[in-house]
């Protein structure tokens, strides 16, 4: 089913138990997302399970009540952070990705929203770039490092991006050490 821009009705729902959309989810996560940017399936599942303790949400995406995609993020004190977005493929293309982030944005419009995406230099990454800075995010200038998600894994050199660009220059180190510690378990000592 093609989604027209503004014309198709977009919902975000938490996933917070076992069942079909979480098995959609993971199935999404993980074809999404190389083994480097995200962490691994069981890990994933029980953050998800723990997520009405936590700071941590993971969104079932649905368009016209059927399974789109998902967004997970953290709800910070002073800001959002997207940690992963993905459509399913099938459904790629037509608004869909902008939809839901405006349906996002209503969610929390008080608050700035932060992402992390690859530095524009192949042809896939300035199209991600793109998209979202049709959507309302800017590039951060300052240079961002994401920290691997796995012991032996590599340090990627990312952009930060967010909804605020006047918040993102101001509050930079403060943004990066929280998503360091929260997201990637960094202690703050090592920051």
């Amino acid at each position: 089913e093609m989604c027209i821009r503004d014309s198709c009705t977009v919902t975000l729902s938490k996933i917070q138990s076992d069942g079909i959309d979480l098995e959609k989810a993971q199935a999404l996560y993980l074809t999404s997302f190389p083994e480097s940017e995200r962490r691994d399936a069981k890990k994933w599942k029980d953050m998800v399970l723990a997520s009405t303790s936590t700071l941590f949400a993971l969104y079932k995406i649905s368009m016209d009540d059927a399974f789109a995609g998902i967004l997970s993020c953290w709800d910070f004190e002073s800001f959002l952070y997207i940690e992963h977005f993905a459509i399913n493929s099938q459904q790629r293309g037509h608004g869909l990705g902008s939809a839901t982030l405006s349906a996002f944005r209503t969610l929390f419009p008080q608050k700035p929203i932060v992402l992390e995406a690859e530095v524009p230099i192949e042809e896939m990454a300035i199209r991600r770039i793109q998209f979202y800075q049709r959507n309302g995010f800017h590039v951060c200038d300052s240079p961002y490092m994401q920290p691997p998600y796995h012991q032996d894994g590599k340090w990627l050199d990312l952009k930060l991006l967010s909804t605020s660009p006047d918040f993102a220059s101001k509050q930079f180190e403060t943004i990066k050490r929280t998503i360091y510690h929260h997201v990637y378990n960094l202690s703050l000592i090592h920051i």
